[in-house]
């Protein structure tokens, strides 16, 4: 979804579910106001500090990396590695086509737990603006999705081509939002007026 369209509101609610189950990383590489002020959770800039968090002193981490570190793959790579080898972990990452090379190249860690990081116990929410330029393997893993406002032509026949066709039109609100979920294979659109 486009900046506004909910996906940050979406991700912040339902990581109340996760919330003192399993510890919570948020990747916010935008450094987005939506992820601040979050009840509980603490706020780093470097790796190095967020491999030091436990679990459950610290419940959530908003990891907000600046400079050089905030524009090196193999330093998300590093700490995608890392979530892998611990497991039992729940992940946000907020704008996921900025935290791999490209769609076509994505490090190791990342294949990891987008492929098996189930089976760790590893759940991740992708959060992106431009899901043209996602990588596919999270298309063909991921068990929902939630697609909000897409003004991109190409970016929702990208969704819908991994997903169902009807989610290639346009979501007609800002608002609202084509659910899919793999196992019934249907897309069901909810108007902003049916989140009341």
């Amino acid at each position: 979804g486009q900046t506004g369209s909910g996906k940050t509101y979406l991700s912040r609610a339902m990581l109340g579910f996760y919330y003192g189950r399993r510890q919570v990383f948020v990747i916010d590489s935008k450094h987005d106001p939506a992820w601040g002020n979050v009840v509980g959770a603490r706020y780093l800039k470097t790796l190095e500090k967020v491999e030091r968090t436990r679990f459950p002193r610290d419940p959530i981490v908003i990891w907000r990396p600046s400079g050089i570190e905030a524009n090196d793959a193999s330093n998300f790579d590093a700490f995608f590695s890392w979530v892998y080898a611990r497991g039992n972990t729940c992940l946000v990452l907020d704008e996921v086509s900025s935290l791999v090379q490209s769609a076509q190249s994505y490090g190791p860690g990342f294949a990891d737990i987008v492929q098996r990081g189930r089976v760790r116990g590893i759940t991740v929410f992708y959060g992106t603006q431009r899901p043209a330029y996602v990588p596919r393997i999270i298309y063909s893993e991921s068990q929902r999705f939630f697609v909000s406002y897409v003004s991109d032509r190409r970016d929702r026949e990208t969704i819908a081509a991994f997903t169902n066709p009807a989610i290639a039109a346009e979501v007609p609100d800002n608002y609202g939002f084509w659910y899919y979920r793999t196992k019934g294979r249907k897309a069901q659109y909810f108007s902003g007026l049916d989140l009341t």
